[in-house]
């Protein structure tokens, strides 16, 4: 008998109140991390783009660099 009411009172804490869960909250988690991760990608990009196109200016001159841009 103990261990059934000790069965039930876990049960119980474990199970949530559907009162208290916040869904929209659970469901903007995935996608603010895929957001967090996009932007973290594009900053990446850029710095990447940005070295580049300053190594190409550097070895080429600026001529090279604005033809590139344009494209």
């Amino acid at each position: 008998m103990v261990s059934d009411t000790l069965a039930a009172r876990i049960s119980y804490q474990a199970t949530p109140d559907l009162r208290k869960i916040d869904y929209k909250e659970g469901l903007d988690d995935p996608l603010k991390r895929a957001m967090g991760d996009y932007q973290r990608m594009f900053l990446a990009a850029c710095k990447r783009h940005r070295y580049v196109l300053e190594r190409q200016k550097r070895l080429y001159g600026s001529n090279i660099v604005r033809f590139q841009v344009m494209i």
